[in-house]
């Protein structure tokens, strides 16, 4: 299994621990770094592979490759490329699994936090901005650590992250070599399977 824009391994590590063989790839060194920090902390060590996966160049072939928590979205100008390059990572008849947050680039605005071991508050609040265009939306995003009621970091960003229709993908999946595309019912929109055809 290969989990493309695995981030600091909230998926990779506990399909680790159950036993899985998964590797991971993202192009943020500092995740990787997370990730591994964490990884080693639970006694693994996944292969973790710092690439854009527009530009996708692993020595493995893997029977299921996956991309979770909506970061797809984040694929705005080259979706087609990075389609391209996880179908020539997947064996023939290999199953890809995206999970589209459907309110990821809507209007709107929201919270959440988390209690740390330390005794800290991590918080994230986001917001969106106006559009840059009719399917590209603009999310300005805040990252705030709290401890004994003084905000102790805080980091923020814009992401840009792009809408797609069901059959916008399809076209998309089908373009760069995958058949059989399903849509279901996910936490916060769908879960698209498709599988890898034939070469």
């Amino acid at each position: 299994v290969l989990e493309a824009m695995c981030g600091s391994g909230r998926s990779l590590i506990p399909l680790r621990k159950a036993g899985i063989d998964v590797d991971g790839v993202d192009s943020s060194r500092p995740m990787l770094d997370a990730c591994a920090r964490r990884a080693a902390g639970a006694g693994l060590n996944p292969a973790l592979h710092m690439q854009k996966i527009e530009d996708l160049d692993l020595p493995r072939r893997y029977g299921l490759i996956f991309i979770a928590g909506g970061s797809f979205a984040l694929l705005v100008d080259r979706a087609a490329d990075a389609l391209r390059r996880l179908r020539a990572h997947l064996l023939d008849g290999g199953k890809l699994l995206l999970e589209l947050d459907l309110h990821a680039a809507g209007p709107g605005s929201g919270k959440r936090s988390v209690a740390t071991a330390d005794g800290s508050t991590l918080s994230f609040t986001w917001r969106s901005l106006e559009p840059e265009g009719p399917d590209i939306g603009l999310v300005e995003c805040r990252y705030e650590r709290v401890r004994h009621g003084r905000r102790e970091e805080m980091e923020e960003e814009i992401l840009r992250l792009r809408q797609r229709t069901s059959q916008s993908l399809t076209e998309e999946l089908l373009g760069a070599g995958f058949r059989n595309v399903q849509f279901e019912p996910g936490p916060n929109g769908w879960v698209v399977e498709a599988t890898a055809g034939g070469r």
